[in-house]
């Protein structure tokens, strides 16, 4: 599947992780934008990762100040987004079961037809 071509290296191998997860074959141009943005997310999430992981969760600074790292927050954020994006397309237990198509009501079985037969 095609990107627009704006990805970094690393967001395009999310980008194509998340194609092959869902599949390519009928994927709009508003589905590929929504895949790259989760990809961006996947990408900025791991650099977060990585600085929480030299750095730690928890700055302290000279005066005994603890604070919770921005990473963290910048994690977070893209954690959020990500799931935003990847809703669309039933990539969650929750998104699946939101994205479920009901059966129509006209060809639904009449649940007094088995009554009417017993008679």
């Amino acid at each position: 599947m095609k990107s627009t071509g704006k990805l970094e290296r690393v967001q395009r191998q999310y980008f194509d992780r998340l194609v092959k997860l869902i599949g390519d074959g009928s994927l709009s141009d508003a589905d590929v934008f929504l895949l790259e943005n989760a990809a961006k997310c996947l990408a900025v999430m791991k650099q977060a990762e990585n600085a929480m992981d030299s750095e730690g969760i928890i700055q302290v600074f000279q005066k005994g100040y603890r604070q919770v790292s921005p990473e963290w927050a910048v994690w977070r954020n893209a954690a959020r987004d990500f799931e935003m994006y990847v809703k669309h397309f039933g990539l969650s237990p929750k998104a699946r079961k939101d994205l479920d198509i009901s059966e129509p009501e006209s060809t639904k079985a009449d649940p007094l037809t088995r009554l009417r037969k017993i008679g």
